[in-house]
């Protein structure tokens, strides 16, 4: 790549980051998908473009570039952990498992990890499994509500 299509991907990388922190979504993506054309090797552009197809509602786009950020740096934690939202708002809670997995062996201290984690095993009868990763989370979070919320709420599944 010559100097200046590195100028003009720095550009359009640039331009669609800004559009997208203004919530102008689909223009956003039109840049990226420009940056990417310059430099399809770009693992965070990649990413950027799957959050946005995300808060467009394209959640199977969203993946596939979450996938081709993760293909290019498979230690792409926020790639990973996003990808794992997204499967689970697909309903695709074992995969979604999977992802945070991967987040928790990049990162095991990761809080927003672990209390995913145990939200999909919850929505998939594995209560216990839950409790542990909601335990997890508090102890390297104490005082995390989120976590508290969520081991009360498995505690009464398991209590019945």
């Amino acid at each position: 790549m010559g100097l200046l299509d590195v100028l003009k991907h720095l550009f359009h990388t640039y331009k669609g980051y800004r559009l997208l922190w203004q919530g102008k979504y689909q223009e956003s993506l039109d840049y990226l998908d420009k940056a990417l054309e310059l430099d399809p090797n770009d693992s965070i552009t990649w990413y950027n473009k799957g959050y946005v197809l995300d808060k467009l509602g394209m959640y199977q786009k969203a993946i596939d570039a979450y996938d081709n950020a993760l293909e290019l740096d498979p230690n792409y934690s926020k790639a990973w952990d996003n990808n794992g939202r997204t499967l689970g708002e697909l309903g695709k809670y074992q995969e979604s498992i999977k992802c945070f997995d991967k987040v928790l062996e990049i990162n095991p201290n990761d809080v927003d990890a672990w209390l995913f984690k145990g939200l999909y095993l919850e929505r998939i009868g594995k209560h216990h499994e839950a409790l542990e990763s909601f335990n997890i989370a508090l102890e390297i979070e104490p005082n995390s509500e989120s976590a508290l919320e969520a081991k009360e709420e498995v505690l009464k599944w398991i209590e019945r």
